[in-house]
């Protein structure tokens, strides 16, 4: 009987690689992962992962000899590399690309990488009985239309006055010193974070990345989550839908969620705008401590994170490995 563990490479960047290298210690328990070396020789034992076509340039002559490919879509709704996979590759994608069978989706992935990648900083998480001087925490980083959209809306309404909030590509920061912020090169934590930030606000507006059909929920979500607090998303039509289905628990005792399931952009954004206004006049919020209870104990299950990666990721990978080559 083999038991050895199956040999995956890592071909460039990749989300057991900088910037998620903090994933190989669970991994590890299931494969062994290296780093692309072009000094070494590799075999049909050896399987590679890539995320660009670039990187798969680099070990194109493996094809056809017995070596299997892992495509890196996790981070977003597409891939960056050509997704025409062949019987020798397997796509993992965040969400979509449903009619392509060789595409797994992970739409958990950023549940996943949040849970590990800041572990740390569970212990930080305080709750203070200080007063909440301001309505609520926003934190905006890239220009794009439709969160311009959303400011405008926010400003008419004068609901950004006594907010906390950051317009990173404006120059406005909670985070640091937004001079350095450049969303390509990394060089700024979009982690940061304040215990006082959450203590001063009454709820989140999350500012999401995506807003068409198909639900994607980043770290952008997560952070009231992991953070202790309750929240509303400007994001994709049944992004609370999701969370819900995902064992989370939402906020209709705060918010009419019904804007949850308007799949036009601009209704949309009118009605969180109407919510955010309903909720920032009030001197205080309907009590919600347990769903925020909740919400923290279930985002911090290690035991129950490390299960559903497996069950939804290791598991594809090992079945697909194991098919005849």
């Amino acid at each position: 009987m083999n038991n050895k563990k199956p040999k995956l490479v890592c071909v460039g960047e990749t989300f057991l690689t900088r910037p998620a290298a903090h994933h190989v210690p669970f991994f590890e328990k299931h494969f062994d992962i290296s780093d692309y070396d072009p000094n070494l020789k590799y075999d049909k034992s050896h399987n590679f992962v890539y995320r660009t076509d670039d990187a798969l340039k680099q070990v194109a002559k493996h094809k056809g000899q017995g070596s299997k490919f892992i495509a890196d879509g996790l981070w977003e709704k597409f891939f960056w590399c050509d997704n025409n996979f062949d019987r020798e590759t397997l796509g993992l994608v965040n969400n979509g690309l449903f009619d392509n069978k060789r595409v797994v989706q992970v739409p958990k992935w950023f549940w996943f990488e949040e849970h590990i990648g800041q572990n740390a900083r569970k212990s930080l998480v305080s709750v203070s009985d200080n007063t909440q001087t301001n309505t609520f925490l926003m934190q905006i980083g890239k220009e794009k239309t439709e969160r311009k959209n959303l400011l405008k809306k926010l400003n008419a309404e004068g609901l950004l006055d006594n907010a906390l909030y950051s317009i990173l590509y404006e120059g406005r920061s909670l985070e640091g010193d937004a001079g350095t912020y450049r969303p390509e090169t990394r060089n700024f934590d979009q982690r940061n974070y304040d215990p006082e930030w959450y203590n001063k606000t009454k709820f989140t507006v999350v500012v999401e990345a995506t807003w068409d059909a198909l639900t994607f929920v980043t770290e952008k979500t997560f952070k009231p989550i992991m953070y202790r607090h309750p929240f509303i998303v400007f994001g994709n039509p049944l992004t609370l839908d999701s969370l819900k289905s995902w064992g989370f628990e939402t906020y209709p005792q705060l918010f009419d969620e019904q804007y949850d399931l308007e799949m036009d952009i601009d209704r949309r954004c009118d009605l969180i705008v109407k919510q955010i206004k309903n909720l920032a006049t009030k001197r205080t919020i309907p009590y919600c401590e347990k769903s925020i209870e909740h919400n923290f104990n279930r985002f911090w299950d290690s035991a129950l994170v490390e299960r559903l990666m497996y069950s939804e990721m290791v598991e594809p990978i090992l079945n697909f490995l194991s098919e005849s080559r």
